[in-house]
């Protein structure tokens, strides 16, 4: 309620922060489509936020949960794009070489292998290597994205049932 209101007073109706921090709200109540117009929003109004990497990672999951697996490429292109950029560069907590391995997997999920194995390789990571899967998964259990977290960890069981390890950060992601 608090973002709401402040979104709504002349002064703060154009910082980027209100708008972004008002979306990961909602993204995270689930309400996809105001979140990303909150996303969005931030992105127009103050470029570079320093954060543009992890909004536009944001917006891809967006699209992804409202069915828009275009709109989700657009989106991690984008985070690609910015990962890149020394200006901008990849947060401490979204490595560039992450960015990539989500942009081979939405290509993956599109059924566009050719861009998904350039975009593997981007990352370095592997689609059948649970440690890559391990990896991803903890990586989003330090940024706090627990359901990313597990289904990444989840998968790296899948492809590796036998490695104690692996169960240990699942059960690290879950709490």
């Amino acid at each position: 309620f608090l973002y709401q209101d402040a979104v709504k007073k002349p002064a703060h109706v154009r910082m980027p922060k209100v708008w972004y921090h008002l979306g990961v709200i909602y993204e995270r109540q689930q309400k996809w489509e105001i979140a990303e117009y909150c996303l969005r929003h931030s992105l127009t109004l103050l470029p570079p936020l320093r954060r543009d990497v992890e909004i536009h990672c944001r917006l891809a999951t967006c699209s992804n949960r409202l069915g828009r697996s275009k709109d989700a490429i657009q989106s991690f292109k984008s985070a690609c794009t910015a990962a890149a950029n020394p200006e901008i560069g990849a947060q401490p907590w979204i490595s560039e070489e992450m960015v990539w391995f989500e942009l081979a997997l939405q290509y993956d999920a599109t059924s566009e292998p050719q861009l998904a194995k350039r975009c593997y390789g981007k990352s370095l990571m592997n689609a059948t290597s649970a440690e890559s899967w391990q990896a991803l998964g903890k990586r989003y259990s330090e940024i706090k994205e627990g359901t990313r977290a597990v289904s990444a960890l989840n998968k790296a069981v899948e492809l590796d049932s036998e490695n104690p390890l692996l169960w240990w950060s699942l059960a690290e992601a879950y709490c």
